[in-house]
């Protein structure tokens, strides 16, 4: 199902390139049925006191076409992110120091600690040029969850580095803890990557604990 929705997100995002309105309304008509699109446009309109106007697609002009469209767009997102979401909350206190932090973070700063064990700035930053490497080597075709979470670890990178960021929307924090997880486990099984970590297996352990840990 996530990659029947990815397909039709790209289906969608091909409408900006098309001028046949014909067409277009008969892509976007296959997803409004699809999806039963019509209810979940109404609930966003709702949601954010919009008035809808896009609805419905007889004798509408092209820009209320790519209008809606991009309305689909978000929709299908929004499923996207709810669908890939599993059971590794992003922690509040993790979110609150990193993104609300008032003083500047130096690289020996404690950020979180296990038992004996201690997570530092340096090592959080340390971990992400890590996943860096990791997505380089194999090419960038783990899944689109993985680009994703690189887009959250960017802004992560920067906050630590005191560098003002925006908190990113709480899926895509979620989604992150996901993919590190599953960063864990490819370097343990997949002999490109595993060298790249070598010795950082503790590190990526304990960043998820902190990332997770209220």
């Amino acid at each position: 199902m996530q990659n029947e929705i990815i397909q039709d997100i790209q289906k969608l995002r091909y409408i900006n390139t098309l001028y046949d309105v014909a067409e277009i309304g008969r892509l976007l008509a296959e997803i409004r049925i699809k999806y039963n699109m019509e209810d979940s446009v109404r609930q966003n309109a709702a949601e954010n006191n919009m008035q809808i106007n896009t609805i419905y697609l007889t004798k509408s002009s092209y820009s209320e076409h790519i209008e809606l469209a991009n309305q689909y767009i978000s929709i299908l997102e929004e499923k996207l992110f709810i669908s890939y979401t599993g059971n590794y909350l992003f922690s509040n206190r993790a979110i609150n120091l990193i993104y609300n932090n008032t003083q500047n973070f130096n690289g020996n700063q404690v950020l979180h600690r296990s038992g004996v064990y201690e997570l530092k700035v340096s090592d959080v930053l340390k971990v992400i040029g890590y996943v860096k490497d990791i997505y380089e080597t194999v090419g960038g075709k783990v899944d689109d969850r993985f680009s994703i979470a690189l887009m959250v670890l960017d802004s992560i990178d920067l906050a630590l580095n005191n560098k003002k960021q925006d908190k990113p929307v709480n899926k895509l924090l979620h989604l992150t803890n996901d993919v590190l997880s599953e960063i864990a486990k490819k370097a343990a099984d997949d002999e490109r990557v595993n060298p790249l970590l070598s010795g950082m297996s503790l590190l990526v352990k304990l960043t998820i604990d902190f990332f997770i840990k209220e």
